[in-house]
């Protein structure tokens, strides 16, 4: 609600978007990373907020291709590492993680009953 629509819409906010090229020549958007350059008490960091995936679009890509562009919009800015928050019951999302070399942060923070923070260094 009115939590998810500040963050989107804060001067903060960052995203980088995917689209397709269709027939017609319109590209289309599949997906998002929504995204802000954070300093806390540890490390700057690349804060990924959320990642988005059209359902006709998962499995093809374009989720690895957004945390490729991350991880590089990452290493540009100077951060050493991009951090997220996933829920614990979302297999799906811990695979893909793991699998793009994901682990659990032992610096966390923000570890709960619900959730756990995931990190890579870039």
């Amino acid at each position: 609600g009115d939590v998810k629509r500040g963050e989107l819409q804060s001067p903060k906010a960052r995203f980088i978007v995917s689209s397709l090229q269709h027939a017609d020549c319109q590209p289309k958007p599949n997906g998002f990373i929504h995204y802000r350059f954070v300093s806390d008490e540890r490390r700057p960091v690349l804060y990924v907020f959320e990642i988005q995936i059209d359902s006709s679009s998962q499995g093809l890509g374009v989720g690895r291709h957004l945390m490729n562009a991350a991880e590089k919009t990452a290493k540009a800015a100077g951060m050493s590492f991009v951090l997220l928050t996933v829920f614990k019951h979302n297999a799906e999302a811990l695979k893909f993680y793991k699998k793009l070399g994901y682990s659990l942060d032992s610096k966390a923070s923000a570890d709960g009953d619900c959730f756990q923070e995931l990190c890579k260094q870039v």
